[in-house]
């Protein structure tokens, strides 16, 4: 496994000056996998007043656009929300620019917020305690950890061992205990969505009161 610094400093670029690639690299990476991990939120939403926090390129948006009356992406990377932007145009939903720790937006806006494969932002107390704030009560919180890939063609096998490199062994729930995910504002459980050639690892909380 790679530092996390480089680790880090790859990601930054991605969001920035390497937007441009990023959709494309998901692609070649995990063999069309990522776009089946993202839309396991899909069928967890609750009600139709979705926030996508860090939407990035926008991949998502059109999919909760078709199932929800509002929808807003928020994103610090004016990179991202270029890209997201265009994919975003003819439907109804939104962007936003601004940052996890001080959502701009009322309290009790949204009924569910959805995040898909987002930084360590997530793990921040400020973080979970703003996305607890503009939920409604017993509002949800979707989070797409990561996913696995079970059943790799032959062709795969040098994007595996990259991967692996990359980031290590595969992601578990208990990895996850007591950094920021489990108890706190928004309790809630793991839940392993089925994919096509593996499973994504998804927390789902409720926001209660």
């Amino acid at each position: 496994m790679i530092p996390r610094q480089l680790q880090r400093q790859l990601f930054n670029w991605l969001y920035t000056g390497g937007a441009w690639i990023y959709d494309p690299l998901t692609i070649l990476l995990f063999a069309g996998e990522w776009r089946e991990w993202q839309r396991s939120v899909l069928p967890l939403l609750h009600g139709d007043h979705i926030l996508d926090l860090g939407c990035g390129t926008g991949q998502l948006l059109p999919d909760l656009a078709s199932r929800a009356s509002l929808v807003v992406g928020l994103d610090r990377s004016t990179a991202m929300l270029h890209r997201a932007r265009r994919r975003a145009e003819g439907s109804r939903a939104r962007l936003v620019r601004g940052e996890a720790r001080a959502l701009p937006f009322r309290t009790g806006t949204f009924t569910t917020v959805v995040s898909t494969f987002p930084a360590e932002y997530i793990l921040d107390r400020q973080v979970q305690a703003e996305i607890a704030r503009v939920l409604t009560p017993g509002g949800r919180l979707v989070v797409v950890v990561s996913g696995t890939i079970e059943q790799w063609a032959w062709w795969q096998l040098p994007l595996r061992f990259a991967l692996r490199l990359f980031y290590g062994s595969a992601h578990r729930p208990g990895r996850y205990a007591g950094i920021g995910l489990t108890g706190g504002t928004l309790p809630g459980e793991w839940r392993l969505e089925p994919s096509r050639r593996g499973h994504a690892l998804v927390w789902v909380a409720e926001r209660r009161g």
